[in-house]
C-alpha cells in the first residue's frame, strides 16, 4: 500500500533525520563553505573559526529545515514515488 510506505518513510525519517547521511553531510559541508565565502566577503578571513563555530550557530536549524524539505518532498511526490516501483 501506497499510504502505508509513505508513512514508513516519514517514520525513517523522523526517527533518523535523513534518508541519504552522506547526501546530508556533503550538503552540509556545501553550507559551511557557503558561509565562509559570506564571511570573507564581510571581511573574516579565519576559515578555521568559521568552520568550528558554524555547527554551534547553524547546526541545529539547518537540520530541522532539512527534515522539514525531506517531509514535504515526501508529501508532494511520495504517491508519484511508490507508484513507479509497482
Amino acid at each position: 500500500n501506497a499510504e502505508a510506505l509513505i508513512r514508513s518513510a516519514r517514520e525513517v525519517v523522523r526517527k533518523y533525520g535523513t534518508v541519504n547521511f552522506a547526501l546530508d553531510m556533503a550538503d552540509q559541508v556545501k553550507a559551511i563553505n557557503d558561509d565562509i565565502w559570506y564571511q570573507g566577503e564581510k571581511g573574516d578571513y579565519n576559515r578555521d573559526k568559521i568552520k568550528e563555530e558554524w555547527p554551534i550557530k547553524y547546526g541545529q536549524p539547518w537540520r530541522v529545515w532539512r527534515v522539514k524539505e525531506i517531509l514535504f518532498i515526501l508529501d508532494r511526490r511520495g504517491p508519484e514515488a511508490t507508484a513507479a516501483l509497482s
